[in-house]
């Protein structure tokens, strides 16, 4: 009797390391927006109906504050360190907005005794470009966009060293608001594209900026997925029926019985697959990958191409542990495990 093979995705997650690696100590942070104010009238390009014309003013005064007040609430809600503070201060004692800023060790030691600090990470620039575009229908504006293109440059200090500074993130993003009601007017969508709208969507993109260095800062979630293979014969679907009971265990059984006594070398490597999600998920990332080698070792040694779709999603799959392997070591260092 011919046999139907069938594959479904589990869906997983698991935890990221970040970048950046802080010493043990460090335990407690201190934020701070150490920019400039930008010029209102620095990088904003106006056009009405493709052409240029007179910019608006995009004030971007209160950005970095976004910026920094969404980072700190990133890390605190991921509680990943015991105590995060924010200083809204600027400590430069110039005007220059387009240049990167940077503090010197003695500030750096100052700040984290007044703040009880074990890391301070400062925003120490921080550039917006604003594009704002109109389009008219002869009857009235039926299109205009705000576009907002972002850049920020945070420094990562530990104070009490020789050299206090520790490393650098730097992240571009951007965004983009559009009206597209086609019943907007003329002189109603100038009335809604202007200075404060404008900045508005340029605070918008310095909270998401925030949101996205914690990323780099602290251990994320990530989504992924795993393919389970299975078979309309009984031993498959006797495995199956453990999986919809969560008794992974007793499937494993039935899928090493498989992969030690079927005659098909697809089997042996399916099962052999499915094992290696079990160690996956019980955090068993070596014994996962050896498994896939088995999986590989058979399909290559009986001959088998691998241009096959078998063959290439074992390749993705051993790839994706390596990975893991490398990044559960660095996860492992920054969870203090």
């Amino acid at each position: 009797m011919a046999s139907c093979a069938s594959t479904r995705n589990l869906a997983i997650e698991y935890q990221r390391p970040a970048e950046i690696t802080f010493p043990e100590n460090v335990t407690r942070i201190l934020v701070i927006n150490n920019t400039v104010p930008q010029d209102p009238t620095f990088g904003v390009k106006h056009t009405f109906n493709g052409h240029p014309i007179e910019p608006i003013a995009v004030p971007v005064d209160s950005a970095a504050y976004h910026t920094v007040n969404s980072l700190s609430y990133e890390l605190n809600k991921n509680n990943f360190f015991t105590k995060v503070t924010v200083l809204n201060e600027s400590l430069r004692g110039d005007d220059k907005f387009e240049l990167p800023g940077r503090l010197d060790n003695n500030i750096v030691n100052e700040l984290a005794l007044q703040a009880g600090a074990d890391a301070i990470i400062s925003l120490d620039h921080q550039i917006y470009n604003s594009q704002i575009s109109l389009l008219d229908n002869k009857v009235g504006l039926k299109n205009g966009s705000i576009k907002v293109r972002g850049f920020c440059l945070f420094n990562v200090y530990i104070p009490f060293r020789e050299k206090t500074h520790m490393t650098s993130m730097r992240y571009v993003d951007s965004l983009t608001w559009r009206n597209d009601d086609v019943s907007t007017r003329r002189d109603d969508l100038k009335e809604l594209i202007n200075s404060e709208y404008a900045g508005t969507v340029v605070c918008a993109t310095g909270s998401m900026m925030g949101n996205r260095i914690a990323n780099k800062i602290i251990p994320i979630w990530v989504a992924d997925n795993r393919k389970l293979y299975s078979s309309y014969q009984s031993d498959w679907m006797a495995a199956d029926a453990n999986l919809r009971k969560d008794k992974w265990g007793e499937a494993v059984l039935i899928w090493e019985k498989i992969y030690e006594k079927s005659s098909s070398v697809k089997s042996k490597a399916k099962a052999a697959n499915n094992i290696a999600v079990c160690c996956e998920l019980n955090d068993n990332y070596q014994q996962a990958l050896d498994w896939i080698n088995k999986a590989q070792q058979i399909l290559s040694s009986k001959g088998y191409n691998k241009d096959a779709s078998l063959q290439k999603e074992l390749d993705l799959y051993h790839k994706a542990l390596e990975t893991r392997i490398e990044q559960s070591k660095e996860l492992n260092s920054q969870l203090r495990y």
